[in-house]
């Protein structure tokens, strides 16, 4: 198995080469700080897995991810996030990512985990697996209730966010009712701005408001 690894943290990036270093049949291949890092090493490598950092992913890493998934289909592609989200899970997975974990996971977990990917299987904890199946029985009750509206194209935790954009909350507060860090609720706002076609968050509010989308609490 050749595997390449790509943080932008140094530090992270020693550690996980060092982490499994002894396994027989893992091969680092490459690693990198960078999206470039990554193109121009996974061009020459070809690995059979690349491990990114989520804030890579969330910058210019997504495309980069879909030019190399372009050029080199069975590579596999690992998001290692700081905390677990469903929406950036359920992004990287549509972009074509196979597998999504928390950064703290244990060694024999990463190691189980990159198995799974090389015998083509997703990699996912159990959580995330948990949240793929609400996320698919939330999307199909909703889609067959409003097939046309707009609002169908968003997450359940996008969702939530709308509503409390709706009472005008700020990114901080809807960080602390949601439990979730600001970064990852300006993700979301973005997200929502671009799904509803809207301009600023008054305007994704008002569009909220006309279909009767209103925070419960």
């Amino acid at each position: 198995m050749k595997l390449m690894i790509v943080d932008q943290h140094t530090l992270f990036r020693e550690g996980m080469i060092s982490l499994i270093h002894d396994h027989a049949k893992i091969e680092v291949v490459g690693n990198g700080s960078s999206e470039s890092d990554m193109v121009s090493q996974a061009l020459i490598w070809k690995p059979d897995i690349i491990i990114m950092d989520e804030n890579l992913f969330l910058g210019q890493g997504k495309g980069m991810m879909n030019f190399i998934l372009s050029k080199q289909p069975e590579t596999s592609f690992l998001i290692l996030s700081p905390e677990e989200d469903t929406d950036l899970m359920l992004d990287a997975i549509r972009n074509g990512a196979r597998g999504y974990l928390p950064k703290n996971v244990s060694r024999d977990v990463l190691l189980k985990s990159l198995e799974a990917l090389e015998r083509g299987e997703i990699a996912l904890s159990r959580t995330m697996t948990a949240e793929v199946a609400l996320e698919l029985h939330r999307m199909s009750k909703v889609t067959l209730k409003n097939p046309d509206d707009t609002i169908t194209a968003l997450t359940y935790r996008e969702l939530q966010v709308l509503r409390l954009l709706v009472n005008e909350a700020s990114n901080s507060e809807i960080a602390k009712q949601l439990f979730i860090s600001d970064n990852t609720v300006r993700v979301h706002v973005h997200r929502i701005l671009e799904k509803l076609r809207a301009r600023n968050r008054r305007e994704a509010a008002r569009f909220a408001q006309r279909l009767g989308i209103e925070n419960k609490g």
